[in-house]
């Protein structure tokens, strides 16, 4: 099957961001842990790592409709890991790591988006160049 030429490329930077993001979210993850924080830190963990994992699950799209699920999944996983790390910055502290994560979620989020928007926007005339 030939791959689609729309879909991410390898050295997309939404790879390298949440690459980045990732590591920073163990960081502190390891700092929660160190102040028994188990329950609010896996969760965040979680969300966080699976952003990451949608986002490379986006590589091996097969299809536009898979690529779309894997960035929609991510983006959904971002959404919620700032939930986490807002509701952690307000229960323990304001630390310059954690603050870090919430901009790097920001621009995660924003550059998620905009890839949806892009495929959408593909899609549509596809859709109409079908109908000619």
């Amino acid at each position: 099957m030939r791959r689609n030429k729309l879909f991410v490329k390898k050295n997309n930077p939404v790879i390298d961001k949440t690459f980045k993001f990732s590591l920073n979210i163990l960081e502190l993850y390891i700092l929660l842990l160190k102040k028994n924080e188990f329950e609010l830190s896996e969760k965040l963990l979680n969300s966080s790592t699976n952003i990451r994992k949608n986002v490379e699950g986006t590589l091996a799209a097969v299809s536009k409709q898979d690529y779309m699920q894997k960035i929609a999944m991510a983006s959904k996983e971002a959404i919620e890991a700032r939930f986490w790390l807002k509701m952690l910055q307000m229960k323990y502290f304001k630390n310059c790591c954690a603050d870090e994560c919430v901009d790097q979620l920001n621009e995660i989020i924003n550059s998620l988006h905009y890839m949806e928007q892009q495929k959408s926007k593909c899609k549509v005339k596809l859709n109409i160049h079908n109908l000619n």
